[in-house]
């Protein structure tokens, strides 16, 4: 806490009364300066209390007024930020002249009277014994919160864990504003209030910093709170500003403070640029995971994201490709967090169970990024399915999603045209081929559709009652995700079922 004139009006042994009460009572002391010259200005400080005798006064140019001599050396004194002034009595005259009495009320400053038993050396001594203490005070503050903002960067919480204790260290709201200048999050998290709660100026100072592209710090006064800024990052790559946002009528950060904040700067530069790194490993995992799957080789993948505590996607997949034409990839895998997705080739590729791809999608296409999806059974010859979503892709808009199935021309003619009819009827057909009770059904398929799609025939054909088969292509259709009763549907069944019987050796 500063030391302020009520501290030393409370000390008795100095017997000191307050004659007048200055505009800033509360104002911090840094020094108590001796002077009797007429003009002691060029030796002060702002935040002094000055000690004199009046000595100055009696030596005043003859035919001088008093009033007017006393007028000017306490604006003098004012006008460089001196606090107030101790008039020592008994020395020069008794009493305290009036005129300093009037001209101190009329300055705004802070006018004690100093009995003769109380030496000035003694005040200045106090002074200075206080002064030393409440610096140590700080100094070890400071050490405390750096050591508390400190253990809060080594935990589980990142830079918010640094932030929420940066704020609550300073009783202050601290900001994070990321590289688009938007506010990232509010410190303490338990006092955050909406992004329209952070004043316009202050918003703005952190765009005008961002904007400038360089390593720096400011301070300004909002609505009487101070408020300060600096960058996160070095020159050429801004991560961020943070900005401290202290409580109404407190003023700038002192030495100790600002020490604290520095420390604190730093260490979310390290947890974010830790941070940064993590991402980057983890994508590079995943991007090398979704190469071996392509290729074919799922035990790679597997160990790849177990690294990750992740595992290649079971079940029914889609898959997503998204044009990057637009769309930056660091900010497109940014929304897809931990999703087993990449950049290949220009585009984004991303292979996750078809609930979960249904939702990620949008968030590409909320982006500005052509998408397309393609639906298929299990992960294996992903490679046709990435060749189909990336066919979607190309049908796409800015902005929108095409599944491959339901593009206009016939599925079966684009992979003809891309002379993938193999790799598409593997992935398609081949995880049904590996299910017992699913091979049975492609059995009764392909004799149905032998019989151009008679119930009866077909029947009679596989020994089983039409009502059983009409079941089976049902349970087919749901499995394939297709309608029977469409002619392009059956057709493209039958040369799947063609395509299969040719890649059989």
């Amino acid at each position: 806490m500063p030391v302020t004139v009520d501290d030393l009006l409370r000390e008795r042994e100095f017997a000191l009364t307050a004659l007048v009460r200055g505009a800033e009572p509360d104002a911090g002391l840094v020094w108590a300066s001796s002077s009797d010259l007429a003009d002691p200005t060029p030796f002060l400080a702002e935040r002094q209390l000055v000690l004199t005798t009046g000595s100055q006064f009696a030596a005043a140019e003859p035919g001088s007024e008093l009033g007017a001599v006393i007028d000017a050396y306490v604006a003098r004194l004012a006008a460089i930020g001196v606090v107030g002034v101790g008039f020592g009595t008994e020395v020069v005259r008794a009493g305290t002249p009036d005129e300093l009495v009037e001209a101190c009320r009329r300055h705004g400053l802070t006018l004690l009277e100093v009995p003769y038993r109380t030496p000035f050396l003694a005040i200045s001594r106090w002074l200075a014994a206080r002064l030393e203490r409440e610096a140590r005070a700080r100094d070890e503050w400071a050490l405390a919160a750096q050591r508390a903002i400190s253990a809060a960067a080594l935990g589980a919480g990142g830079v918010a864990a640094v932030l929420d204790e940066l704020a609550r260290r300073l009783d202050a709201r601290v900001l994070l504003f990321g590289e688009s200048g938007a506010v990232r999050s509010a410190h303490p998290r338990s006092a955050i209030r909406r992004d329209g709660d952070v004043d316009a100026r202050i918003a703005a100072e952190a765009a005008r910093l961002l904007s400038a592209g360089r390593r720096a710090g400011s301070e300004l006064e909002v609505d009487g709170a101070h408020v300060w800024f600096q960058t996160l990052g070095s020159g050429g790559r801004l991560d961020g500003v943070i900005a401290g946002v202290a409580a109404t009528g407190s003023t700038a950060p002192d030495r100790p403070a600002r020490a604290v904040v520095a420390g604190a700067v730093a260490l979310t530069e390290v947890a974010a640029g830790a941070a940064r790194e993590a991402v980057r490993l983890a994508r590079a995992l995943r991007r090398r995971a979704l190469v071996a799957l392509l290729a074919g080789r799922r035990d790679d993948a597997v160990g790849l994201l177990a690294e990750l505590g992740a595992s290649v996607p079971n079940g029914a997949v889609t898959v997503v490709v998204a044009r990057l034409d637009e769309v930056a990839a660091d900010r497109a895998l940014a929304v897809l967090g931990d999703a087993l997705a990449a950049e290949l080739d220009g585009r984004l590729v991303l292979v996750a169970e078809t609930p979960r791809a249904a939702a990620l999608a949008p968030r590409l296409t909320a982006l500005g990024a052509a998408v397309g999806t393609a639906a298929q059974l299990g992960v294996d010859a992903l490679e046709a399915g990435v060749a189909r979503a990336g066919t979607a892709a190309r049908r796409a808009a800015p902005g929108e999603i095409a599944d491959w199935a339901a593009l206009p021309d016939e599925p079966l003619g684009l992979a003809l045209g891309a002379g993938g009819l193999r790799e598409l009827a593997a992935a398609r057909l081949g995880p049904l081929e590996d299910d017992p009770a699913s091979a049975e059904l492609l059995r009764c398929a392909r004799v149905w559709l032998q019989n151009n799609g008679a119930w009866d025939a077909a029947a009679r054909e596989l020994g089983i009652h039409r009502h059983s088969l009409r079941d089976r292509m049902t349970k087919l259709e749901h499995r394939l995700g297709v309608d029977l009763a469409r002619f392009d549907a059956r057709a493209e069944l039958w040369m799947l079922l063609r395509a299969r019987d040719a890649a059989t050796p």
